[in-house]
């Protein structure tokens, strides 16, 4: 049911205007995503499941950019979106949906429920018009991204056919569950910030991220008292003033220990804090939750450090960029509303803007001396650093760190029950291997026909490539070099290993 909208020809909704989100007018829960079959006609229910699911989580997308407290809602205004129908990975489009936009040449045109003001959907079938629109993805293994096709760019998402395989997870997005519209959100909200931040000379992030912190159990702690600091709900102006403050004191007491370290780490915590800040506020604004499909554990915005301190050090040393990051731009928000998002996007993306520590300083005053010191000691008293200092010193992250720079070559093993490239990486003694990312770059003896690989492991040791990979099929099981790696986001790269499979 629609109550007091009007529709925009883009499929936009106006700020203010909300829909019932049931498909047959009962309620339904947090977790659960309608695919309007009681409200669509036989062309509408002839499509598959999770395609309509995903569309009605892309109604939500623009119901709840229309309401403008995201973000300025002149600046969210959604690209053309193209979901994609895929088996797998490695398989060939299945079908495409262009929601809200209009080719030049004719094809199937179905109309969604009109309750989702998504527009007029354009359905593509034909081998001519997928293999055109596969020629248009660059990365074809991402589960989204950008896609030229007909003389325009898409946002393409890929949804997960009943019959997915595994690719790092099963290959696309569920469209049962709000993870896709999520984390599509956050990367769509990625291309309308500023950019373009200079590193301090001879600085490599990729590198001494991981060494500095590693080596400074303080450092560690500062950062975790800097986040405990700062995510709370905040219920008044006051609050989130002397949250800030104080947060403002240890930061620059950071500071004066890896200046270099804490430069880099201000200029992601603004890129991701804020894209998380606008995914978990699009979250709330339509009371959904996102569920991780690699836990099964539901999203917080900011989130919350892991429980396993073996998992730490990734966490501290770039996930902590997102969930202090949120936390600020929720602190900003409840001291001056959407003052800061103005300025915020007043910047246009080749431009560089002020970093959320810029913004605070814009709107608290930088405390110093004796009165930075006393605000500091507060925190460090109430919220235990000794303590928070120990369980890192525990968690031991400089054999962490460690551990991610191999010197002999791991295992590397093809798992054969499934379809495309899916392997299990192993250290020497048999455990899982733990990596950020590596490269494979071909070698006179490589068994890979592909210029440059990019493989991604989970937890459990398990790695895919970005790019189709085809093993050569004269190659029996067995002990073979297939490639030298470089490593990427190691400590110390670049570091050139032998792999065999």
């Amino acid at each position: 049911m629609m109550v007091g909208c009007v529709k925009l020809t883009a499929g936009l909704l106006l700020a203010g205007c909300h829909f019932e989100d049931a498909d047959d007018g009962a309620p339904h829960g947090v977790r659960d995503v309608p695919d309007g079959a009681r409200m669509g006609d036989a062309a509408w229910n002839a499509l598959p499941t999770s395609v309509r699911q995903h569309m009605f989580q892309v109604s939500e997308i623009y119901r709840a950019v229309g309401t403008g407290t995201i973000m300025p809602y002149r600046n969210l205004a959604p690209r053309p979106l193209l979901l994609l129908e895929r088996k797998a990975a490695d398989t060939e489009i299945m079908s495409a949906f262009m929601i809200s936009s209009r080719t030049s040449k004719p094809s199937e045109i179905i109309v969604g429920p009109p309750q989702w003001a998504l527009g007029e959907i354009q359905v593509l079938r034909d081998a001519t018009s997928l293999a055109e629109l596969d020629e248009g993805i660059l990365y074809k293994q991402q589960e989204f991204g950008f896609v030229k096709f007909r003389g325009q760019t898409f946002w393409y998402v890929v949804m997960r056919s009943p019959d997915a395989v595994g690719f790092p997870r099963p290959y696309g997005f569920d469209g049962s569950t709000w993870y896709a519209s999520a984390t599509w959100f956050h990367e769509h909200f990625h291309g309308l910030q500023p950019h373009g931040y200079t590193l301090p000379e001879g600085w490599n992030p990729s590198r001494d991220r991981y060494v500095y912190p590693a080596a400074d159990v303080h450092f560690g702690g500062l950062q975790w008292l800097e986040n405990v600091v700062l995510v709370h709900r905040f219920t008044s102006a006051n609050s989130a003033r002397d949250a800030l403050e104080t947060f403002l004191a240890i930061r620059d007491k950071r500071r004066t220990l890896f200046p270099d370290m804490v430069a880099t780490y201000e200029q992601t915590e603004t890129l991701e804090g804020v894209a998380s800040y606008a995914e978990g506020r699009f979250l709330e604004i339509i009371g959904r939750e996102a569920i991780s499909p690699d836990t099964g554990k539901v999203y917080s915005f900011p989130q919350k450090i892991p429980e396993d301190p073996a998992t730490w050090l990734p966490f501290f040393f770039g996930e902590f960029e997102y969930s202090t990051g949120c936390a600020i731009a929720q602190a900003l928000t409840v001291l001056v509303g959407s003052a800061w998002k103005d300025s915020y996007c007043s910047y246009a993306n080749e431009e560089t803007a002020p970093t959320l520590v810029g913004y605070t300083r814009q709107y608290v005053t930088t405390p110093v001396g004796e009165h930075a010191e006393r605000l500091y000691q507060a925190a460090a008293h109430t919220y235990g650093l000794p303590r928070l200092e120990t369980r890192i010193r525990e968690a031991n992250f400089v054999a962490q760190w460690r551990a991610l720079d191999f010197t002999e070559p791991a295992v590397v093993k093809q798992d054969h029950s499934a379809p495309g490239f899916i392997m299990h990486v192993t250290n020497k003694d048999g455990t899982p291997a733990r990596f950020p990312r590596l490269r494979l770059t071909p070698n006179p003896t490589t068994t890979i026909d592909s210029d440059v690989t990019t493989l991604f492991a989970n937890q459990d040791g398990r790695a895919s490539a970005d790019k189709a990979i085809t093993l050569r099929p004269d190659l029996p099981p067995g002990e073979h070099v297939v490639a030298i790696v470089e490593t990427l986001d190691f400590p110390n790269p670049p570091s050139n290993l032998i792999y065999t499979i």
